[in-house]
């Protein structure tokens, strides 16, 4: 009960107490009916008003302060370290009505500001692993009485390290007279702070000249693969693809994949194409669309030499085209497959190169292959017509 001119009565046994302090109430700055029309004393008064119903009757009232779950909506899929997680949580009313009240600051005194205000929030349970004690109070609005849901839109930041954390929700009647209640709202946040797993298979260590084989792959268990991408000194390239023609040397294969939140991881390797210790010969023809194209080359290379050793002439008897070669700068055999690159004259006229691929299929050669592509765009090939390829 409020006395003299100091105190003020907040919660009651009796609703009667409150209901006459309405009506003798000598507060000097507002009229009693400013209190009277404040919804958190209402609220008060109306459960008081039930319990007393119930006590007289002798009947056991319901829970002053309940709630179960109604809804809880959070992300179900992997979010990325630090990013903001929206959902939501509703909870159902099972005791006195939750509303908003207004209450007087003295902080500038005498001068007094009567400013909205209330005790009904959800919080964040100490077990909550992302914002514990976090509060957030009811909308304002219309009081949520018993049997009506109140829904709370709450915005958290994932944690840094990539796991399942537990974030709990419980109503909250944050005043003296209240503490925590009700059912314990639970979801699961799932975060993944964890780059893909690059993995680089071909092309590593050596290669013999020719075509190199690109093989690469990249995992990620928790949210997944979105992209994966790759490139050879810069050109782009796709797992599974045949490159062919690289120079002698070093070259860089660079691998980046990005996970379904974000995380990129990015991997490269160092691999080298070499010449391989060998000879290879051949001579014969191909058909081409109305004649033929005459062939015939020796490549050698040995240990420690600075390039292979040959020559090679190609005439395409359709077009009267000659070319004949002018070094031999590459030669890479694998298995019974071989590649020659060297420069050449085209029809007597310098500055040009040739790739020469060959297939030795055994004796007697009539299933042996022969092509030849040319810097200029020419490109002809197939099987032998007649002749053999040899590769030792």
């Amino acid at each position: 009960m409020k006395t003299s001119n100091f105190g003020e009565i907040r919660e009651a046994l009796m609703p009667a107490v409150l209901m006459e302090m309405l009506f003798h109430d000598d507060w000097k700055f507002y009229p009693d009916h400013v209190f009277a029309l404040d919804e958190i004393f209402q609220s008060t008064v109306a459960w008081g008003m039930y319990e007393g119903i119930c006590d007289y009757w002798g009947i056991t009232p319901k829970p002053r302060l309940a709630a179960t779950v109604a809804e809880v909506n959070f992300p179900s899929g992997y979010v990325a370290p630090g990013a903001t997680v929206n959902g939501t949580v509703s909870m159902l009313n099972r005791g006195m009505a939750w509303c908003w009240g207004h209450k007087t600051s003295t902080e500038n005194w005498p001068v007094s500001i009567y400013f909205p205000y209330t005790v009904w929030k959800l919080r964040a349970t100490e077990n909550d692993q992302v914002a514990p004690g976090t509060k957030i109070e009811i909308s304002q609005g219309a009081p949520i009485y018993p049997g009506q849901t109140a829904t709370f839109n709450v915005s958290l930041t994932a944690p840094l390290a990539s796991g399942t954390y537990t974030t709990e929700w419980q109503m909250l009647k944050d005043d003296a007279f209240g503490g925590a209640f009700g059912e314990v709202a639970t979801a699961q946040i799932k975060v993944d702070a964890d780059p893909p797993v690059i993995t680089i298979n071909a092309p590593v260590g050596d290669n013999p000249y020719g075509c190199q084989t690109v093989a690469f792959d990249a995992t990620d268990e928790l949210s997944g693969v979105a992209s994966i991408s790759a490139d050879i000194d810069g050109s782009p390239v796709s797992n599974g693809q045949k490159v062919c023609g690289l120079a002698l040397g070093p070259h860089t294969l660079t691998v980046t994949a990005t996970d379904n939140v974000g995380n990129t991881a990015t991997q490269s390797v160092t691999f080298n194409v070499v010449n391989t210790v060998g000879k290879t010969t051949a001579g014969g023809w191909i058909e081409l669309a109305n004649k033929k194209g005459t062939c015939g080359f020796v490549s050698e290379y040995v240990e420690g030499a600075p390039a292979p050793t040959g020559s090679l002439t190609y005439q395409d008897h359709d077009t009267g085209m000659t070319v004949k070669s002018i070094d031999l700068v590459a030669m890479g055999i694998v298995g019974n497959s071989a590649t020659i690159f060297g420069t050449c004259n085209i029809d007597n006229q310098p500055g040009h190169w040739f790739r020469v691929d060959v297939v030795d299929n055994g004796e007697p050669g009539s299933s042996d292959l022969f092509f030849i592509t040319l810097d200029t765009g020419y490109a002809q090939g197939g099987v032998l017509g007649g002749g053999n390829v040899v590769i030792h």
